[in-house]
């Protein structure tokens, strides 16, 4: 009986381990995962007056996004735990396509009205000028995945992509590139300064990420975006040309590295390799997982060149219906 109950014991102690080991790998590894919709466009952390902030929300995907289950959270310079959060939304609140939506702190005085506003006093949360994280979760806070993030100043929270990008002066803001489209995933590359900050709401003016004119657009997708080893998945990458001027001889290559494939997988738009239709400017592989694959979602990212010199990227998020690294 005591061999029964310290065998048992051993069990419940590495059970309780394994558990805590892979929330804290799982969440250090939602911050690295590709943004596919709803993105942080730009936040403002200071300004005139105390807890003069804000939070610009974009839509950059190509579908309407209900913010539903969605929550809005910070994280102190070197916070282990969200704060706030800054906004949750319990009913139905879609975001068009390229549509912005703009939370504010109940002490902003800019002259954009907000779509929702905490009250710093009454959720305890209000942002550093200097150093912090912003991210939107897609389920609870601490625990939600997310969807993206932002950090600023040389905070040590896991909330960033990339390097973190400076911290905005007073009245000033960070600002996403291209009109809040730009996502590479590193924040250093994405934000620069707008001085004064020009927030953006649900009535402002709506900026669909889309190619043309001088900009080469391209979006990746799978199908289908859960599979198990030995399976195959379609992945595809539809580009828009930019007219100004005109794309010529566009290319996408894939960094499939992470599901068991090339770091340089040329993607096809000839009807082969899994492409559906010669000449759409929908560029497709046809990806085959290894049958020791590991579970986990996977990020597969790709580039959009044309012989103009633009490049794009883009990217996706893979289930792979495996044990996960580490357990039984």
């Amino acid at each position: 009986m005591k061999k029964f109950l310290l065998s048992l014991a051993i069990v419940v102690a590495l059970g309780f381990y394994f558990d805590h080991v892979t929330e804290a790998d799982a969440q250090a590894a939602d911050t690295n995962l590709v943004s596919p919709n709803i993105v942080i466009s730009q936040f403002q952390a200071g300004g005139g007056v105390a807890d003069d902030e804000f939070v610009e929300l974009h839509n950059i995907g190509s579908a309407p996004v209900d913010l539903n289950g969605y929550v809005l959270v910070y994280r102190s310079s070197a916070g282990t735990t969200d704060v706030g959060p800054f906004a949750s939304w319990t009913t139905s609140t879609i975001v068009q396509p390229g549509q912005y939506y703009l939370v504010t702190s109940s002490t902003y005085d800019g002259g954009v009205a907000a779509d929702k506003i905490y009250t710093p006093s009454v959720c305890l949360c209000s942002m550093s000028a200097t150093v912090g994280g912003l991210a939107i979760r897609n389920g609870a806070v601490n625990t939600g995945t997310v969807i993206d993030a932002v950090g600023w100043g040389n905070a040590t929270n896991i909330f960033f992509e990339g390097t973190r990008t400076t911290a905005p002066a007073n009245n000033s803001s960070q600002s996403r590139g291209l009109n809040g489209c730009q996502d590479t995933d590193n924040n250093s590359v994405d934000f620069s300064n707008t001085n004064p900050g020009a927030a953006r709401n649900s009535s402002t003016t709506t900026f669909v990420c889309s190619g043309g004119g001088s900009t080469l657009f391209a979006a990746m997708a799978a199908s289908p975006t859960s599979v198990s080893p030995g399976g195959n998945t379609l992945l595809s990458v539809t580009v828009i040309p930019a007219t100004t001027p005109p794309s010529t001889g566009i290319t996408v290559i894939g960094d499939l590295s992470t599901i068991g494939g090339l770091a340089s997988q040329t993607f096809f738009d000839d009807g082969s390799h899994g492409d559906a239709t010669a000449g759409d400017n929908v560029f497709s592989f046809l990806a085959a997982i290894p049958v020791d694959a590991t579970g986990g979602t996977k990020n597969v990212t790709a580039i959009a060149s044309d012989a103009q010199a633009r490049n794009t990227p883009t990217n996706t998020n893979i289930t792979v219906n495996a044990v996960l690294p580490d357990e039984d």
